[in-house]
């Protein structure tokens, strides 16, 4: 089961350095706090904070009353911090929507070069592909006249040709925030 704890923890941290991220010249950042050593927080990025305030929301009838708050709490201060800096969160989405097509077309590369070393990867590398999906969705205006659009378009062929349909890769509590229109490569699995 994913760990909305550990989610709304990150959600906070992120949330709290957000204008300071924003303002900053660093795409990914390190969090104030670190997180227990057997599992460390990732960097803070617009895109993981996206992310987990998705997954939040459609897993927010499994808070508590008090997380329910404190996610209240979260989402209305990154929307203000959004709003008071949207040009800079616009560009940096856009930087981020670059490292990550990046890192998504090595992955791909890597799992047609090795795919029997790779497939077991697949599902934390889908995480980054969800994060380019919000994160386009986001920065929508400012990506106008981008390649963005074709870019995806063929590392999805090339994905298409790896992988076949299955069930969801993740926990199930997450279909409803992750369905299979758009989200189809959350529902594949690669070719051995």
């Amino acid at each position: 089961m994913i760990d909305l704890e550990r989610d709304l923890k990150i959600a906070s941290l992120t949330a709290g350095d957000l204008k300071a991220y924003l303002l900053s010249d660093r795409l990914y950042w390190p969090l104030s706090q670190t997180g227990p050593m057997n599992y460390p927080f990732p960097m803070g990025t617009l895109g993981g904070l996206f992310f987990r305030l998705r997954r939040l929301e459609f897993c927010e009838e499994h808070l508590s009353a008090s997380q329910k708050q404190q996610f209240a709490a979260i989402r209305a201060r990154v929307h203000e911090k959004l709003g008071e800096w949207p040009v800079q969160a616009e560009e940096k989405a856009i930087r981020e929507i670059g490292a990550r097509l990046q890192t998504w077309a090595t992955y791909l590369e890597d799992l047609a070069d090795q795919s029997h070393r790779h497939a077991s990867e697949y599902a934390a590398q889908a995480e980054g592909r969800v994060i380019i999906n919000l994160l386009l969705k986001f920065a929508e205006r400012a990506t106008r006249g981008q390649d963005f659009g074709e870019q995806l378009d063929r590392l999805d062929r090339q994905l298409r040709e790896r992988v076949i349909e299955s069930t969801f890769i993740w926990d199930e509590l997450l279909t409803t925030a992750f369905p299979r229109d758009p989200f189809w490569w959350l529902y594949v699995s690669p070719r051995h």
